[in-house]
Order: structure tokens, then sequence, then C-alpha cells
């Protein structure tokens, strides 16, 4: 462990929901206080790769957070398209694929359902309202909030879905 070096990944959020999702799991089955603290903790994280874009449509592939970065590239990331949270304390990795999107989705409602107590099923509501409903609002796709382009695969508009994909 001493040597080694965490890095980003762009399914950061995918791999947190499926954490987040079996920690509520064993939450539910075993009523175990360190599995709810680690749902908890997860739901913050995924809940903020979102708030942190800026953008209410938006979610982010990852973050980092610029303070006490121990990344090999914390001065400005080179793998990918990054910008500064609003806040200036977090890089925000952007370009989200629809699998990213995907992952909020399905892991959102299990946790709303089954773990989540009053507030947090508050902020699960705002935060599925606020990505698809810009999803609506931009023609079924998801926007870069730097460029106002689409994402390179956030289309979820049924041209792209039903006729180039077939």
């Amino acid at each position: 462990l001493s040597s080694n070096i965490p890095w980003d990944s762009d399914n950061d959020g995918s791999w947190t929901s499926y954490w987040l999702l079996a920690e509520c799991f064993r939450y539910k089955v075993t009523g175990a206080a360190d599995a709810k603290g680690h749902f908890d903790k997860s739901l913050d994280r995924m809940l903020s790769l979102r708030d942190l874009t800026g953008a209410d449509w938006f979610v982010a592939r990852a973050v980092i957070r610029k303070d006490g970065c121990i990344l090999d590239d914390c001065d400005n990331p080179d793998d990918g398209r990054w910008y500064t949270s609003p806040d200036g304390e977090w890089w925000v990795k952007r370009d989200t694929s629809n699998d990213e999107v995907i992952a909020h989705a399905f892991m959102m409602g299990h946790a709303h359902d089954l773990c989540a107590d009053e507030g947090q099923k508050a902020r699960i509501a705002a935060h599925i309202a606020g990505i698809f409903g810009g999803i609506m609002d931009h023609g079924w796709q998801l926007l870069d909030p730097i460029t106002n382009e689409v994402t390179t695969y956030g289309q979820f508009d049924p041209l792209y879905v039903n006729e180039n994909l077939s």
C-alpha cells in the first residue's frame, strides 16, 4: 500500500453505485451499523457527482478533490475532459456516458426504497429529477455543461437508440 497511487476511473459513479447497493442490501439483511454508515457515505459521494458539476442536469464521470490530491496528475488531469467545480475545490470529469447515467438511475431507486432516510429520499428525488429532467429538456441528450454539446455517449433520443444502434 505504501507504493500505491490511486487514480480516477471513467466509471467511478458506476463502481460506487455497486458498493452502495451491496452495503444497502447488507444493512437490510443484517442491520449492521457499519453497512448503513458505508451506505450513507457512498450516497453522499454519488449525490455529489451532480452537485459538484454546477449544472442541475449533469452528473460527473468522476471527481477529484484538489486539496490533498495524491494522484499523479493533480495539477491538471490529462486523461479526459476536466474542469474545475464552481467552488474551485474539485476537478470534475466531463464526457459522461449513458452507462454512468443508468448506474445512477438503477442505484438510486433501490437506495430510495430500501435504505434511505427521509432526508436522503428527498435528495435522491432531486438528483434523479435534475438529471432526467435535463435529459428530457435537451432533446433526450446529456449535454456537457462547458461546451453545451452532447457528450460522446450521452444520447437517449429515439433516433440514436432505435435507428443508429440497430
